[in-house]
């Protein structure tokens, strides 16, 4: 799985990661579902047909020893998280989630967004402190099958996240996001052919507030990453973020090709997404910006597991392509534009070397190539980025009940330029076991993972803990 800097959970992205690693898995090795690359509900039912449920509560500790401007020093990071997933009778299905988010930052010097760096139009104040981050989130996914073959299905994903500045009286901000997919699948008589359509619709809703304690509230907006503007001071100045997007796509899989267990899948999609930014009074906020991204991305897995072996091969390829362009509110006219395209490949190998021993290896590699430009004050870059990493994971059976790994991953990345560095040597380390008991399995992992900016002295560490519990 490709490193990322970690957003916040309530953002619904327009072609969200495709997680390579099944998450409720950590000693058998499964190549990708269909459902997994293609975030349509009404194939969720032939990719995971036992019932269980599953706890987990985790907690990681971001150290920002490099760091940008707006990124908090610190970081900490707890969540608790509950899945179920049940078959209700021959046609129906059904799971739920819900997930409880805390993060704390510290010495956030005067940036009121959870990630300064993720939106083109960012709001900043004076003051330096630190911020709390908390909220539930809510997720639901229904499945029915009104005739043999056809596969119909539903999700939601709710939350909403406050977020509290220690400095003023006030200073918070309020987020709600909403994510609907619809989807429809046709399934051969024996399982070997799939096919599906889905729809998706998002939305996001942020409030960012301001508020007077011994003097009026002074608040900045940035246009893109170098040009901002100083809001009127006021008792209380507000942004107000809506996002809306929509996104459609298809999907294709054939098991068993030629051979037994070699099989391909197929997921393609077109979005767009548009956001809207107004700043100032609650009263008569002014218009500051609009901004636009529209792209499709494909991706493609063919993979190999054949029914008499624990072996599996997969080897994945994404294509992604999207453009932004965004305009200032009050003046109409195009400030800012972006064009991002991707080639992302890799492969994946679990090989079982005894009875109660496998390695599972795997490499990434993705091409980025940005062109982004900034016109009120004229700012080019164009660049191609070059990321990869690689890992291996070794599963050991203790015994009959007890079950270990130990992963390793190195990697580098080449970050955008308002991380001031070339390259990110990335090194991961995690180590997990889960026992068997009478009434479920319960597992603990602990991860580890430095970057390591080139050229520089200092680095970014995360260490982690997670307690897990299924049944």
């Amino acid at each position: 799985m490709f490193f990322a800097i970690h957003l916040s959970g309530y953002e619904n992205p327009l072609f969200p990661d495709i997680v390579i690693e099944e998450p409720f898995s950590s000693t058998i090795q499964i190549p990708m579902n269909l459902y997994q690359i293609s975030f349509n509900p009404a194939l969720f039912k032939n990719s995971y047909q036992e019932d269980f449920v599953y706890y987990k509560a985790n907690s990681v500790d971001k150290i920002n020893f490099f760091r940008r401007v707006y990124d908090p020093k610190r970081q900490r990071d707890y969540q608790l998280y509950f899945y179920t997933h049940k078959t209700l009778d021959k046609k129906s299905t059904l799971a739920a989630a819900v997930r409880y988010n805390r993060a704390d930052q510290y010495d956030v010097y005067r940036s009121l967004e959870k990630n300064f760096y993720d939106n083109y139009f960012s709001y900043i104040d004076t003051t330096k402190g630190n911020v709390k981050y908390d909220g539930p989130q809510l997720w639901f996914l229904y499945n029915y099958l009104p005739r043999k073959n056809l596969l119909l299905g539903v999700e939601i994903n709710y939350g909403i996240e406050r977020g509290l500045k220690d400095v003023y009286t006030k200073c918070e901000t309020i987020i709600r996001n909403l994510d609907l997919k619809f989807g429809v699948g046709f399934e051969s008589d024996n399982g070997n052919f799939v096919a599906g359509a889905s729809a998706r619709y998002f939305s996001y809703e942020g409030q960012y507030n301001a508020v007077k304690e011994l003097q009026d509230a002074f608040v900045r907006t940035y246009f893109g990453y170098h040009v901002f503007r100083d809001e009127n001071p006021r008792s209380l100045n507000r942004k107000n973020d809506h996002k809306e997007g929509y996104e459609f796509g298809a999907q294709l899989a054939r098991e068993n090709i030629l051979v037994d267990g070699l099989g391909i899948q197929l997921s393609g999609s077109y979005g767009t997404r548009y956001t809207k930014i107004t700043v100032g009074s609650t009263a008569l906020p002014g218009d500051r910006g609009y901004w636009v991204r529209d792209g499709f991305r494909i991706f493609g897995n063919v993979f190999y597991r054949p029914v008499a072996s624990r072996l599996m091969f997969q080897l994945f390829y994404e294509y992604k392509d999207f453009s932004d362009w965004a305009r200032a509110g009050e003046y109409n006219v195009v400030t800012i534009e972006n064009d991002e395209l991707m080639h992302r490949f890799g492969s994946v190998l679990y090989l079982p070397l005894m009875n109660k021993v496998g390695i599972s290896t795997g490499f990434e590699m993705a091409n980025i190539q940005s062109d982004y430009n900034e016109y009120i004050v004229r700012f080019d870059y164009d660049k191609d980025h070059l990321n990869w990493n690689g890992y291996a994971d070794l599963k050991l059976a203790i015994n009959q009940i007890t079950n270990a790994h130990i992963k390793g991953t190195v990697g580098a990345i080449e970050p955008w330029f308002y991380w001031n560095t070339d390259k990110f040597d990335i090194v991961a380390l995690q180590f997990g076991f889960d026992r068997l008991f009478v009434f479920s399995t319960i597992g603990l992992d602990f991860n580890y993972e430095i970057w390591e900016p080139e050229g520089e002295t200092n680095s970014i560490n995360r260490i982690g803990i997670a307690l897990n519990y299924w049944k």
